[in-house]
């Protein structure tokens, strides 16, 4: 938004239901998209060649390859890999199917605000939950925060140099 320096990221106040069904399903898609991701981000060429077009008009994503371009010029290879991946599910009510909207592959921000968030929910349903009709014990514990902590600290350790640094993309505040 031009003239703001912030926007607040977007929430739902109350949870929204999701069929098991349906969490079932994402969750066994996750790990096949996140070997697809893997692989893609493995073969150079075709990466440079199929975000050619995005990176005219992203210039996060021109950064992004302009340093992948030299990675690839010097033959800059690493054993050690760490995907932190978040995919965006909606459900289509005409056709009952689960549509996967995104995948998004280097935000790190949104699994402190889905834990948060999911916490939201589960306070305020323990407060008006009877008089809403929804229960508070049935909103699914959400670890993202904690597991994706703990993936960047056992990449780190794996990496196995004390001067090495991890930097995240995204920056969230909460106070």
């Amino acid at each position: 938004v031009p003239g703001v320096g912030l926007v607040h990221a977007p929430f739902s106040l109350l949870p929204t239901r999701f069929p098991a069904s349906f969490w079932k399903q994402a969750c066994e898609l996750a790990p096949i998209f996140n070997e697809l991701v893997d692989r893609v981000s493995l073969d150079g060429k075709f990466l440079q060649g199929s975000l050619s077009r995005t990176k005219q008009v992203d210039d996060f994503t021109a950064r992004l390859l302009e340093i992948h371009a030299k990675m690839m010029a010097v033959n800059k290879k690493e054993d050690i890999r760490l995907g932190l991946h978040r995919s965006d599910y909606m459900l289509d009510s005409e056709t009952n199917s689960l549509l996967q909207i995104e995948l998004n592959t280097i935000s790190t921000s949104f699994p402190g605000l889905g834990s948060l968030v999911s916490e939201l929910h589960r306070t305020l349903l323990n407060q008006y939950g009877e008089v809403l009709g929804l229960d508070s014990e049935r909103i699914p514990r959400n670890w993202a925060a904690i597991q994706f902590a703990e993936a960047l600290g056992k990449a780190w350790v794996e990496y196995n140099n004390e001067r090495s640094t991890v930097y995240l993309h995204s920056l969230c505040l909460f106070y």
